[in-house]
């Protein structure tokens, strides 16, 4: 089968979503059949379409990445008055944008516009079997229906839209309208355990005839040998964060709070945070950065890995919705690595995992904050450094795997095609 498989941003460096397309993608090659991604870049790349780990990769433009490449040598005012002038000029939308200050939304209506107008190309130059599509609303994934007449069209749906309001580029009764036009539209759905869980009373209520559950494909053996280590060996115990810190559904205020109770008794302790810092809430939260803290920004994917291997312990934190859980979790648990799992809900999605991992140890965000840090400084003094094979995580979570999400897909869409025949 020849699948068009539509993620999220891939260039210049590609987030959690497009790594699980990557390794969907890969496995289903490894099976004979051809796969190939069309993604969002957030920066001017060498070509339309991309080799990205051996996969092909087609990419979504905005004009705004052309133009912020044009003026990238100039950063003063009047070369930004410039760029804005160019950008309102090309889109409409835009202009309203700026003029309210309001970017970020004008930013997703010309992303939305490119990935469609790209779908649209790619759509008449391929002889496509299926598309498949992870739903995310910076994406114009409810667009798809009208960019792939007459094709098998899958979802992915990693997290669910129109509940988790944070996500919402637009009001909610018009992504719920939106929403239930593409899962109408879709020929099956894979979900999240969750939301099949969640059963008729959930997300999917009225479409579970259609769907069928499974995990993020992320427990990959991670390859140790890519990036070297980029801490010294001076004998400081390092928690180690990748990926998101937002103030709306994944705040490290109470962790930040935690580190400073820890580091008051252990003067070796280090939090390592690779990622993005939206809305700055990390300055939020301290003000000045304390000695304890490191803020590497983001970074290639590779050198990430590399940090969570030399990590004494990994923290996860939990998001605010309860039915959305972090990717990186199973990341995490792929290293082997002890992991402090900061939970932000009593029913936090990410329990399911760490309490069938021997190495770790989960908190409630905003208990009481001494007994919290004589928990981690125990579990630090006791763990530090120590970590499973491979082989023991894949035995605790076999679901996880690439192999096991490709097959339960393929099943799927090989069983449809031959419907149709």
């Amino acid at each position: 089968m020849r699948i068009l498989y539509v993620t999220a941003f891939a260039y210049p460096y590609p987030d959690a979503n497009v790594k699980i397309a990557l390794r969907l993608a890969a496995e289903m090659n490894r099976r004979g059949h051809r796969v190939e991604l069309l993604a969002l870049a957030n920066d001017l790349p060498p070509a339309p379409s991309i080799p990205l780990n051996g996969i092909t990769v087609h990419l979504a433009i905005p004009a705004w990445c052309r133009l912020d490449t044009l003026f990238k040598k100039n950063q003063g005012k009047r070369a930004k008055k410039v760029r804005h002038l160019l950008a309102c000029a090309r889109h409409p939308a835009w202009a309203l944008a700026f003029a309210s200050r309001k970017e970020p939304r004008a930013d997703r209506f010309v992303q939305r516009l490119e990935l469609l107008r790209r779908m649209k190309q790619l759509a008449k130059q391929g002889s496509w079997d299926a598309v498949l599509v992870q739903c995310q609303p910076c994406l114009a994934w409810e667009l798809a229906p009208h960019a792939f007449h007459g094709l098998p069209l899958y979802l992915h749906q990693l997290d669910p839209f129109a509940d988790n309001l944070h996500y919402l580029p637009y009001p909610r009764k018009v992504a719920l309208r939106r929403e239930r036009f593409v899962l109408d539209a879709a020929s099956h759905i894979f979900t999240t355990p969750l939301l099949v869980a969640a059963g008729e009373q959930g997300e999917l209520g009225g479409y579970l005839s259609k769907a069928t559950a499974v995990e993020f494909p992320c427990l990959v053996e991670p390859s140790g040998d890519r990036c070297a280590s980029p801490f010294p060996a001076d004998g400081a115990l390092r928690l180690v964060y990748t990926g998101v810190l937002n103030d709306e559904y994944r705040s490290p205020a109470w962790l930040l709070a935690l580190c400073e109770k820890v580091w008051q008794q252990e003067p070796r302790f280090q939090l390592h945070i690779f990622g993005t810092n939206q809305s700055d809430c990390l300055h939020t939260a301290l003000g000045q950065p304390p000695a304890w803290l490191f803020y590497h920004g983001q970074i290639p994917p590779e050198q990430a890995q590399a940090a969570t291997l030399a990590a004494d312990a990994l923290v996860n934190l939990g998001n605010t919705y309860p039915n959305m859980m972090p990717s990186k979790i199973l990341d995490y648990l792929a290293t082997g690595r002890p992991i402090v799992n900061i939970c932000k809900l009593e029913n936090c999605p990410t329990l399911r995992l760490t309490e069938h991992y021997p190495l770790a140890l989960n908190l409630a965000d905003g208990s009481d904050i001494h007994s919290a840090a004589a928990a981690l400084l125990s579990f630090l003094h006791t763990n530090a450094g120590n970590r499973l094979s491979f082989s023991q995580v894949e035995a605790l979570f076999p679901q996880a795997t690439p192999a096991f999400v490709a097959s339960r897909m393929l099943a799927v869409m090989e069983s449809d095609k031959e419907h149709i025949r």
